[in-house]
């Protein structure tokens, strides 16, 4: 098949400049049309066209990639349960979640008197959770890094932090993991996520132990100014009682000190 050749010249309907119009140096196999028969831009127009269309492109793939990674996160980070939340149920406090999610954009904004946590105190059932999942699910999306733990797997993982038991081995590099590892690694991520919830704080027998580590991840993240989302079912003063007398007053003044709260 021979070349196509021209002598035509155009207007270019970008810059209205006159050009010789170049054709497809090779027409098209199956039809044996010329490529470039549509093209009404000179060559400077038609690369600042191309160079565009490049640029958009890769602007809409990177906002899917990072769509794809949201997606992944909220998956990891936020329990089945709470991912399913219908903000549209007649159940769902709608209020309580404006008031959520106008915490979320001042702290997200930085305006405003917006405080370091946001708690969320009141009895069982009445969608504490679910309200903070959606907050999260703001910040997720907002690029942050953020973890999720609740009473009882924070005091699992505050009492094995010490165990020598071993989680995983890796033959290629002949090493192991133990569940103590695992569970300080573990502990170490809360510290330092972007934004971190922790839920139905008070649930569960409080030791010393338990009591002095989330004192201190309380003190780390107010320290560094990091997010932290908590609910609870029972109110900074019962949460006193239920706490050990040497950590029960820091660990609630940090709380109160530092936390937007909002009863149901």
């Amino acid at each position: 098949m021979s070349k196509i050749t021209t002598d035509e010249v155009r207007i270019c309907k970008g810059c209205s400049e006159s050009y010789k119009y170049v054709p497809s140096y090779w027409p098209d196999e199956q039809s044996g049309r010329d490529l470039n028969v549509d093209c009404y831009h000179c060559p400077s127009c038609e690369q600042i066209r191309w160079e565009k269309k490049r640029r958009r492109q890769e602007k809409e793939d990177a906002a899917k990639a990072a769509e794809e990674a949201a997606k992944a996160a909220w998956i990891k980070a936020v329990p089945p349960l709470y991912r399913d939340t219908d903000t549209t149920h007649p159940d769902y406090p709608q209020a309580v979640h404006r008031k959520a999610i106008q915490w979320q954009k001042t702290r997200e904004t930085g305006e405003g008197n917006g405080r370091l946590f946001l708690g969320l105190i009141g009895d069982s059932g009445r969608c504490k959770t679910r309200v903070i999942s959606q907050v999260m699910k703001r910040i997720i999306w907002n690029g942050h890094c953020c973890k999720w733990v609740n009473a009882t797997e924070f005091q699992r993982l505050v009492q094995s932090q010490w165990s020598n038991e071993k989680k995983s081995s890796n033959r290629i590099f002949e090493s192991s993991t133990t569940v103590g590892e695992q569970a300080r690694a573990n502990l170490e991520t809360l510290r330092t996520c972007d934004a971190l919830t922790l839920d139905d704080l008070g649930k569960g027998r409080i030791t010393d132990t338990v009591a002095g580590a989330l004192y201190d991840l309380l003190e780390e993240r107010t320290a560094q100014g990091r997010t932290t989302l908590w609910t609870s079912n029972a109110s900074l003063d019962n949460l006193l009682q239920m706490l050990p007398s040497d950590c029960g007053g820091p660990i609630v003044r940090r709380l109160l000190d530092f936390s937007t709260i909002i009863k149901l």
